[in-house]
């Protein structure tokens, strides 16, 4: 059985106007024994929240967990390249995370830290702009100061020592930034589990980007791209 983060996007009909969409992108954890299972059970989980002046949109993504999801777990990851000043403008402070903004602290006792980690180059340069992962891992504290120590505990056990790998023939090394959110999480993990929603406005256009057809999520993005490189070496 595989885990998968399923990203519904839902809006309030009652909250947009002709020109805007008042959203909310909400993640849940999903078990399926194959990808398809999986996209064809986020659906029906979706359909199922459209009620009152709530309405399904789709999904924005689907993607696949690569840890059974528990204490330490990394649920997402995503690799990007940014400068130095965008690197120190999205790594928070303490008190402007989530679970520090009005007293959201997690009921279920779990929290998803995004971890920020950005490569040292020992020799040569990258050139002007930062490799950058951005790492989710799940945490379970009893507070949000607790989830926060030990995010930050996890950062660190994810840097490595200087010249542990290479980048473009040159050795280099992970290092801990900082947390870009600390977020309480509704629900323990299990199958269906809401773990968080983020609301935002968005503009007709916009909304209509973010909902994805099947083959632009994530898992069929990358089934699609391994069947390609099979095909090239043949």
């Amino acid at each position: 059985m595989n885990w998968y983060v399923a990203e519904l996007l839902l809006y309030n009909v009652a909250g947009s106007s002709p020109s805007e969409r008042a959203v909310q992108c909400c993640h849940y954890l999903v078990t399926a024994e194959d990808h398809d299972l999986a996209y064809e059970k986020s659906m029906v989980m979706g359909n199922q929240l459209s009620t009152g002046d709530r309405r399904f949109a789709g999904l924005s993504d689907l993607l696949l967990v690569h840890e059974t999801p528990a204490d330490g777990a990394e649920l997402l990851w995503t690799q990007t390249e940014m400068t130095p000043a965008e690197l120190d403008n999205e790594v928070q402070p303490k008190k402007q995370m989530r679970a520090f903004l009005g007293k959201q602290s997690s009921l279920s006792g779990w929290y998803v830290a995004q971890v920020m980690l950005y490569e040292v180059h020992d020799e040569g340069s990258h050139g002007p702009n930062l490799l950058t992962w951005i790492n989710s891992n799940l945490i379970k504290a009893n507070d949000a100061e607790t989830a926060y120590l030990k995010a930050l505990q996890v950062g660190k056990g994810q840097e490595d020592e200087p010249g542990s790998h290479t980048c473009d023939g040159e050795r280099a090394h992970w290092l801990l930034k900082g947390l870009r959110d600390l977020v309480p999480v509704r629900d323990a993990p299990a199958d269906k589990a809401l773990l968080w929603c983020s609301a935002i406005k968005a503009s007709v256009t916009q909304f209509e980007s973010m909902v994805r057809k099947k083959s632009d999520l994530g898992v069929f993005r990358w089934q699609a791209e391994q069947l390609q490189r099979r095909a090239s070496r043949r």
